[in-house]
């Protein structure tokens, strides 16, 4: 079941970004549009390396179709054990915004439009290894995520930029 609702958590992040993509002009140009903001919460536990590198797989498609639209994207990760810092300080860095895992990172906290190697910062950071937390708590990350201090540039105010 859990497997089942993390795959329609992931699927509805995608089809939520993709709708605004679909019948976007194909030409490259100035961002212009409407601001999103993804964040994808990753689950970084002990049965989920393949899942990772499915979704992985599938970032070119997605890649593709941002880059072809006027869209100003902001694409953050988290994990799914990032609620785990509230209650243990060991834990405090869980809950920042991930570049990567492990000794892989792309040192890109935010992938945008204008972001070289887009594909690749987004590909590494989207792999969050294997050494999470068992008790996956994706909603409840989500949420923290978002609360923390830290983490405030995540949200943008709305409508078309003025540049």
């Amino acid at each position: 079941m859990k497997a089942h609702v993390k795959a329609l958590v992931l699927s509805l992040s995608i089809l939520f970004v993709s709708s605004f993509v679909h019948g976007a002009r194909t030409e490259q140009k100035k961002v212009s549009g409407p601001k999103i903001d993804v964040l994808f919460v990753v689950d970084n536990s002990g049965t989920m390396g393949s899942s990772q590198q499915s979704f992985i797989a599938n970032i070119p498609a997605f890649v593709d179709k941002m880059k072809n639209s006027d869209i100003d994207y902001h694409i953050r990760v988290a994990t799914t054990d990032a609620y785990l810092a509230l209650y243990n300080p060991n834990y405090a860095n869980n809950i920042k915004l991930r570049d990567g895992a492990e000794n892989n990172h792309s040192v890109v906290f935010v992938v945008t439009p204008n972001t070289p190697n887009l594909q690749n910062a987004l590909a590494i950071n989207l792999n969050q290894g294997i050494s999470g937390s068992e008790d996956e708590r994706a909603f409840y990350s989500f949420r923290e995520v978002l609360k923390y201090p830290g983490n405030s540039s995540f949200r943008r105010t709305r409508g078309k930029n003025k540049s």
